[in-house]
């Protein structure tokens, strides 16, 4: 009996140590809360921090750009990624090939002015002449046509 009590008692002493020193480790291993901070005086700074990650960037909207005519840029007042705004004016085309076209167009009407003209004769001159009954009615006709189209 006396050798079961001291067993026992030996056994208590053992646990009680190795509880101390399992509490005693854990306490030298926490981190204090003084340490869990890190105090500092406030000023004023930049904040840079740079994100790095491959894959692949999609745009949240996609936005069509155009033109209603095409041309040679003569000017440009934007570049690639600038921010723009509704109504803004991005480029400004070459206006010679257009002055061409307009200058081609007023000679056109001007012609066909020209060829109405002449039609509007012909058909005065094939009148007189039919009155005359130096032409034929189909002649005749035929200029009064000509003046219609």
């Amino acid at each position: 009996m006396k050798t079961l009590l001291k067993k026992t008692l030996i056994g208590v002493c053992v646990l009680t140590v190795m509880g101390v020193a399992a509490y005693y480790y854990q306490q030298s291993h926490q981190i204090k809360p003084e340490d869990q901070y890190r105090l500092d005086e406030v000023t004023l700074g930049d904040i840079e921090q740079t994100v790095s990650a491959n894959g692949t960037l999609n745009p949240v909207t996609l936005v069509s750009v155009g033109t209603q005519v095409s041309g040679i840029v003569r000017k440009l007042y934007v570049d690639f990624n600038d921010e723009v705004k509704k109504d803004q004016v991005l480029l400004e085309l070459d206006s010679a090939l257009f002055t061409a076209q307009i200058q081609q167009s007023q000679g056109n009407v001007r012609n066909n002015q020209a060829q109405v003209e002449l039609a509007m004769a012909n058909e005065q001159r094939f009148r007189q002449l039919y009155a005359q009954e130096y032409v034929s009615k189909q002649e005749l006709d035929t200029a009064v046509q000509v003046r219609k189209s």
